[in-house]
């Protein structure tokens, strides 16, 4: 009964050979357990929830090396590391990723929905990062689990063409971000990232300050706080680019959501949604229906989809598409 009820309990770590721990030694306890790859006294006779539920994952060995549960990758095959994707490395029951340095602060697993034509993400879960003499530890920081939600794609339908991404966030957690704190950090700005996603195709990633990207703030402490929109607990943001020509309007952009957030000490984390690839003329033709025929914004979608795709068949309201009169 050592650590019989210690529920603020998350990490153990062992160093040397498996000891011998009686069947209740953690007790009403759910953290993860660190052993030493390599060492063969440690089976899978002695890792046992011994009364709790403990994570067995291996450490050491390898410098700046995280280790992931399977279970925790949810199917996907990779891991983003402030934003950056990494292919997730096995070895027998051992998952890994491998970094260059001691510097990284966030892990998050992303998951998408099934559609390969319209692949959006439904969810992410989110480990703090610290390190110490090489050895990296994961703490899965559940408050921050699924913090950014994508809730869809627009574009504009009059005026100037341009396209924004919608993300969502709890009322409650972004209400407490602002205010005291939520897990010992508060927010500091929030807002969308987006580059041409061909400026992505050789491993460049979208994150902030890459000379290829944009973004801009939708939140930024003490500057600026609109609201797009309340849905439910929810409350949404987004940013609009526009100015784009009709030639762009073919091309695919990549577009996600960041949140900075900082602790009492100021320093910082930068926590990344899901990146979502789309383009004006996709948009367009999504919504080729939405419009009654003859109205200017039926005219102005219509006009973007012959644009990008040319002669297409309105299915709506069953009649082939035509310029607008001049």
């Amino acid at each position: 009964d050592a650590f019989k009820n210690c529920t603020i309990l998350k990490q153990i770590r062992f160093n040397g050979n498996a000891p011998e721990i009686q069947n209740n030694a953690f007790y009403n306890v759910q953290a993860n357990a660190y052993y030493p790859v390599g060492n063969r006294t440690w089976t899978s006779d002695v890792m046992l929830n011994y009364g709790g539920t403990l994570t067995w994952m291996e450490y050491g060995a390898v410098e700046n090396r995280v280790t992931i549960d399977s279970a925790d990758l949810a199917g996907q095959a990779s891991v983003w590391i402030d934003g950056v994707e990494y292919a997730v490395q096995r070895s027998g029951n051992s998952c890994y990723v491998d970094l260059p340095d001691s510097n990284a602060r966030t892990m998050v697993v992303h998951t998408y929905n099934s559609s390969s034509s319209n692949r959006y993400p439904v969810s992410m879960k989110v480990w703090i990062l610290e390190n110490e003499d090489g050895i990296y530890t994961a703490t899965h920081a559940e408050i921050f689990d699924d913090i950014l939600q994508y809730s869809g794609m627009s574009i504009r339908v009059t005026g100037k063409k341009g396209i924004r991404m919608v993300t969502s966030i709890e009322k409650e957690k972004k209400n407490a971000l602002v205010s005291g704190g939520l897990s010992g950090y508060t927010l500091k700005e929030y807002g969308t990232v987006v580059a041409w996603a061909s400026k992505l195709a050789d491993g460049n990633p979208l994150t902030l300050g890459q000379s290829y990207a944009m973004s801009n703030y939708a939140y930024k402490k003490g500057v600026a706080d609109p609201v797009f929109a309340y849905n439910g607990s929810l409350m949404q943001y987004t940013n609009v680019l526009v100015n784009f020509t009709d030639e762009q309007c073919k091309d695919d952009l990549a577009l996600r959501p960041y949140m900075i957030l900082e602790d009492a000490e100021g320093e910082e984390i930068t926590l990344y949604g899901g990146i979502v690839n789309r383009s004006i003329g996709y948009i367009a033709y999504q919504n080729r229906n939405e419009f009654e025929p003859g109205t200017e914004e039926y005219n102005y979608i219509w006009d973007i989809i012959h644009y990008v795709y040319g002669d297409v068949y309105d299915d709506e309201f069953e009649q082939a598409w035509t310029p607008p009169k001049v």
